[in-house]
């Protein structure tokens, strides 16, 4: 993320706070936050590769889900959203964007 767009768009403070969300959550289905680093003009969040991309792509591409994988997808982002919750955390912006798809098919939720 370039600074001067998050200084631009007054998005520093929000940024620092996925960061930390992320930086303490302790979730399988939490996307992993592994360390966050600046250039000169840049803000890099590094996490977790989600090798099967997001929600919103595979809805597209396939139509639609099978129950079983939607039954699944839906427990585990419910899942997610009970441990944010009982950490005082609160998503905001839960969308089939911010849901990303682990190597090993598992729900990941993302973009706090």
């Amino acid at each position: 993320m370039r600074k001067a767009d998050l200084i631009r768009k007054n998005m520093v403070q929000s940024v620092r706070n996925e960061r930390n969300i992320l930086a303490a959550a302790r979730n399988p289905f939490v996307i992993r936050f592994h360390t966050s680093f600046t250039s000169h003009a840049n803000l890099y969040l590094v996490m977790e590769y989600a090798a099967g991309g997001d929600l919103f792509s595979l809805l597209r591409a396939l139509g639609g889900l099978s129950e079983g994988v939607a039954r699944q997808y839906a427990a585990e982002t419910v899942l997610a959203l009970e441990y944010c919750h009982a950490q005082g955390i609160i998503h905001r912006d839960l969308k089939p964007d911010n849901l990303l798809i682990a190597a090993d098919g598992h729900i990941k939720l993302a973009d706090f």
